[in-house]
């Protein structure tokens, strides 16, 4: 794999710092553009699927660099991030994989699930090729994939460039992380009090035990109970406990 030889190129830990400071995804995705680039790498891809519970819950992130748009546009306009085994495997998997690993001839043959067994095939028709996936794990159940592509099937990687890319993937993730539970705590702008009686109602205690908790009275608890819903914009205490764990505004 060639790399750049550029004498001002960052090393890992600048990187590391200008992703922390990173105001939004674009700033961050430019960096992880470079990074790859500098490393030799010709394509790059990120997906995202948000935890259910979460404000953002309909709302995947796909994307992409340097791979065919065709095929870029029809996993888009088949909503293939909801059913790509890659992404389900990835679900579980600790270590970086290669897609071929996943991806191919034996598993659109003994799949049962036609919706699959039609992903793969447009998979192998568009001829895709390999990459090297990278599980990214975040707070509240946020988990993502970050791919770069490789010229050649299964393609060895060396050991410290596998571990780069893996500090600087789940960095990013995690930066990007941060920058959505940030700004979905302030859109739910629950008050202090809101929050820790919404924590109790997480741990599944009802209003009544709130109120002896609290020392105050039930008719405050559901007074704070129907501003927390309409902030929420929920209409129980189970969707509004979700909300709170996925938008991490309980921590």
């Amino acid at each position: 794999m060639g790399r750049a030889t550029k004498s001002d190129e960052p090393g890992l830990q600048d990187y590391l710092d200008r992703i922390h400071r990173a105001e939004n995804f674009d700033d961050i995705w430019a960096l992880l553009n470079r990074f790859r680039a500098h490393k030799g790498f010709t394509s790059l891809t990120y997906m995202h699927i948000p935890p259910l519970g979460a404000l953002d819950q309909e709302k995947p992130l796909i994307a992409s660099e340097g791979f065919a748009q065709d095929w870029v546009a029809h996993f888009i306009e088949n909503d293939y991030i909801s059913i790509s085994p890659v992404m389900e495997y990835a679900r579980t998997a600790i270590t970086p994989f290669c897609w071929s690993e996943i991806m191919n001839e034996d598993l659109r043959d003994t799949t049962t699930s036609p919706e699959i067994r039609k992903y793969v095939t447009n998979y192998l028709a568009y001829n895709v090729g390999d990459g090297l996936a990278f599980p990214l794990y975040g707070p509240m159940g946020r988990r993502a994939l970050c791919s770069v592509g490789l010229p050649e099937i299964k393609m060895a990687i060396p050991a410290v460039l596998r571990q780069e890319l893996q500090i600087i993937f789940q960095g990013a993730h995690l930066r990007y992380c941060d920058i959505i539970l940030q700004s979905q705590s302030k859109q739910a702008d629950l008050s202090p009090r809101e929050v820790e009686i919404l924590s109790w109602v997480a741990r599944g205690k009802s209003n009544s035990v709130i109120a002896n908790i609290l020392e105050v009275s039930t008719h405050t608890i559901d007074t704070h109970m129907r501003r927390i819903y309409a902030k929420l914009n929920v209409t129980d205490r189970v969707a509004a406990a979700i909300y709170g764990v996925g938008a991490g505004i309980l921590k």
